[in-house]
């Protein structure tokens, strides 16, 4: 996407290059939502196998479980951050649909 950006800034058409910002921050947004999506999956999963190594090895307790469930929220609530950013990013340059067209 950044290589199409740079050809079509590199043309000097104004249209071209505010579309090639449009798709770039489109593109951002579908990786954003991809990446929340992956890390939503797995912080469940990795979460409760940590948990399960810690029982196993009888270092469980209820701090080590608080802060593996917080970590776990912290990194969920930043992937989303980042998705919600990306797609305010987007709204912002299509600000109406005949901005596109």
């Amino acid at each position: 996407m950044k290589v199409l950006e740079l050809r079509v800034r590199e043309s000097g058409d104004a249209a071209g290059a505010r579309l090639a910002t449009v798709l770039g921050a489109y593109a951002d947004v579908e990786r954003a939502r991809t990446s929340r999506r992956l890390v939503w999956c797995a912080i469940p999963v990795l979460s409760i196998l940590l948990i399960a190594v810690q029982a196993s090895d009888g270092l469980l307790a209820l701090a080590s479980v608080e802060r593996v469930l917080g970590l776990g929220a912290g990194v969920a609530a930043a992937a989303a951050r980042e998705e919600w950013r990306a797609a305010k990013r987007l709204r912002a340059l299509i600000r109406h649909p005949s901005d596109i067209s």
